[in-house]
């Protein structure tokens, strides 16, 4: 259950940054009133350089989640709590697609994108083979 939280709380992060962020393909608004082109929202985005550090932070701490959710899917399948062990596989395989995601524009973060396919398909198969 506590991975479950830590998922929707990191899912919450992700959607709050994902807000933050100006969509690439919409049209933005100058100072002047005028519409910006996509090469102008394009400067804008290069002119925070901040966010590629944020995301590469981010998918540090989301490993460190996804350390959390393997420990949370080991004592469930250890206990046979199947209804649990699939939450925990869920939460585990979100988590990599989230690193993944990151890794897209990241490429140091490529390793941990690899690690965390290996998690979520291990966790995959644990409870596949504890379960159905």
């Amino acid at each position: 259950m506590r991975a479950l939280a830590g998922l929707l709380a990191v899912a919450l992060l992700g959607g709050c940054a994902a807000a933050s962020r100006p969509a690439a393909s919409a049209p933005a608004e100058s100072a002047g009133g005028a519409m910006a082109t996509e090469a102008d929202v394009g400067q804008e985005e290069a002119a925070e350089p901040m966010g590629g550090e944020m995301d590469e932070d981010e998918s540090m701490q989301l490993m460190d989640d996804l350390g959390g959710a393997t420990d949370d899917l080991d004592r469930a399948l250890n206990l046979a709590d199947c209804p649990d062990a699939y939450e925990h596989r869920d939460a585990i395989c979100a988590l990599g697609e989230r690193i993944c995601t990151i890794a897209e524009d990241h490429p140091r973060a490529q390793e941990r994108c690899l690690h965390a396919e290996e998690r979520c398909a291990a966790a995959r198969e644990r409870v596949s083979d504890a379960c159905d």
